[in-house]
């Protein structure tokens, strides 16, 4: 642990460094990154709070934070593939549905049809999110929702590597 100088505040920030062995090499490339649209979520936080609370244990503070960040990690995870096929599964019945509005379209079925787009755009924004996020583009505009050139920018990153 190192000791950096402090620059634009009065607390020094500490540098921490980790021993990695051959065996924990193939792991890196495979790194937990955080999903910013995750915390939108509804479970997100209480399952971050559960995974937290459970473990303690005898070790030092260090030994401490890193088993309980893979076990957050690794809930996360998992928590996060049911997650994406929940909320794809959600777009495409919302989808199904307003196409059904649409095609009997009468007063009394207006207001839930504005209910229905309106919950189909907050479903898009959050996967717009995830999408800003995973393709690393910064001038995805908040109206512009063309997914297929969004996973191909991600899917050539893949190809990159």
């Amino acid at each position: 642990m190192d000791v950096l100088p402090a620059i634009c505040s009065d607390h020094c920030p500490l540098l921490l460094s980790f021993y990695c062995d051959k065996a924990r090499e193939g792991w890196l490339r495979f790194q937990f990154k955080y999903d910013v649209s995750w915390s939108k979520e509804k479970g997100c936080r209480d399952l971050i709070a559960t995974q937290w609370q459970k473990l303690t244990g005898e070790r030092s503070w260090l030994q401490n934070a890193q088993h309980k960040l893979v076990a957050c990690s690794q809930s996360l995870k998992q928590w996060s593939k049911n997650l994406v096929h929940n909320r794809n599964q959600e777009i495409r019945e919302k989808v199904a549905e307003i196409k059904r509005f649409q095609q009997n379209e009468n007063s009394r079925n207006m207001w839930q049809l504005k209910t229905l787009q309106s919950n189909l755009n907050f479903l898009l924004e959050r996967e717009d999110l995830r999408w800003k996020q995973r393709t690393k583009k910064h001038w995805l505009t908040q109206d512009d929702r063309n997914s297929k050139f969004y996973h191909a920018c991600v899917n050539q990153r893949k190809k990159e590597k």
